[in-house]
């Protein structure tokens, strides 16, 4: 019997170790989760000071026609008024006098295009979140997330469903595809993860998109020979700039708006005529 009460005894306490171990893993990975997040907020408070105005490297300028690596910046008048247009990008149809000028503004797509050839092109929009961030992601799929858990999730586009890709500056991220000399597509993510936790990389020079804008072969040209569309070329740090998302005075100016103010000329002066302001 006492043989058997101090069994009963050596299994009560392995049980009970088990469970301090279990409670002080858990604690552990809430904590270390913990810090990941204040890293990516403080990350991102450092980021948006930096970039609250534009620098001498953000530049815009009207081009003459589409390729990889530029901007399609949508016509505002045909954007309201040409349902086909409009509709590809959720435009809010008779509901838009409703809005502010940077509600619509911030419904403007501004796409950068990372394919374009005979058959196709492709582009992401820049200035449409879905709301979602990297890290909710990582919690449905049950991924790890060793970083990027508060970098947001952008609507690339009404194609390819369920795609998402990621955006950067990096050319040493294994599988990265050029853009430009200073925009890459895509890669390993464990090597964008390896990169960034070995302090190489910046995560906030990483953008995630979900879906994409694709157009078939001659569609581009058409929508381009229609107006849709304002083309330009910039610099990546437009591309890749983080804009603050808050109220007031903290609120960053719209994508749409900034980007025709930077290209300056006809195309500043339709943003202009959009707010009234000329």
């Amino acid at each position: 019997a006492s043989l058997r009460r101090f069994a009963q005894k050596d299994e009560s306490d392995d049980i009970e170790a088990f469970r301090r171990r279990l409670v002080e893993s858990q604690e552990s990975d809430v904590q270390a989760f913990r810090e990941k997040l204040l890293a990516g907020a403080m990350e991102f408070d450092r980021v948006t000071k930096a970039q609250s105005t534009p620098a001498a490297d953000e530049w815009v300028a009207p081009a003459e026609a589409p390729q990889a690596g530029r901007l399609l910046i949508a016509n505002p008048e045909l954007f309201f008024s040409d349902p086909t247009f409009g509709n590809k990008f959720g435009a809010p149809g008779t509901m838009a006098q409703f809005f502010s000028p940077d509600q619509l503004a911030d419904l403007l797509p501004v796409v950068l295009l990372f394919a374009d050839n005979p058959l196709q092109s492709a582009g992401y929009v820049l200035n449409r979140r879905t709301g979602k961030l990297m890290g909710d992601l990582a919690e449905a799929e049950d991924q790890e997330m060793r970083c990027f858990q508060v970098q947001p999730i952008w609507w690339g586009g009404p194609g390819a469903q369920g795609q998402l890709s990621m955006l950067h500056t990096y050319p040493q991220v294994e599988g990265a595809k050029k853009i430009t000399d200073e925009l890459y597509l895509g890669g390993s993510f464990d090597s964008a993860q390896d990169e960034v936790t070995n302090g190489i990389a910046s995560s906030w020079n990483f953008k995630f998109f979900l879906q994409v804008t694709l157009w078939g072969a001659g569609s581009l040209e058409d929508e381009i020979r229609r107006n849709w569309w304002l083309p330009a070329t910039c610099s990546h740090q437009v591309v890749m700039k983080v804009r603050e998302r808050g109220v007031g005075a903290l609120r960053a100016k719209p994508m749409w708006k900034e980007v025709l103010e930077l290209a300056g000329g006809e195309y500043d002066l339709i943003q202009k005529k959009f707010y009234g302001e000329a």
